[in-house]
C-alpha cells in the first residue's frame, strides 16, 4: 500500500463516488426497463391464451361450421349456374338448361 496527499486521496473518494451514483442510476434504469418488459410479456402471454382459448371449439362447432361450408358451397354452384343463364333461360353457350 502506498501512501498519497490529502487532495489525492479527496479526488479519488470523489471518482469513487460518482462511479457508485452512476452505477446506481444505470441499475435503477436496467430494473425499471425489466419491469416494463415483464408487464408486456405478461400482458402478451395474457393475450394470447386469451385468444387460444377462444379458438379451442369443440367437435360440435366444428361439425356446424363444416354443415355451413358445404352449404355454402351448393349455394354459390347454383348461384353460378343461375348467372351463366340468360334471361330466357339459355346458357351463353347456346345450351338450353329451362326444364
Amino acid at each position: 500500500m502506498t501512501l498519497s496527499s490529502l487532495p489525492t486521496l479527496t479526488k479519488r473518494v470523489n471518482e469513487i463516488l460518482s462511479e457508485m451514483r452512476q452505477l446506481g442510476s444505470e441499475r435503477q434504469s436496467l430494473m425499471y426497463n425489466h419491469h416494463h418488459e415483464s408487464i408486456a410479456a405478461s400482458n402478451t402471454v395474457a393475450a394470447t391464451r386469451t385468444l387460444a382459448e377462444s379458438l379451442d371449439v369443440g367437435p360440435n362447432l366444428l361439425k356446424l361450421l363444416s354443415q355451413r361450408y358445404r352449404g355454402s358451397q351448393q349455394k354459390l354452384g347454383f348461384m353460378f349456374i343461375i348467372m351463366s343463364l340468360g334471361i330466357d333461360g339459355e346458357d351463353r353457350d347456346g345450351l338450353d338448361y329451362r326444364p
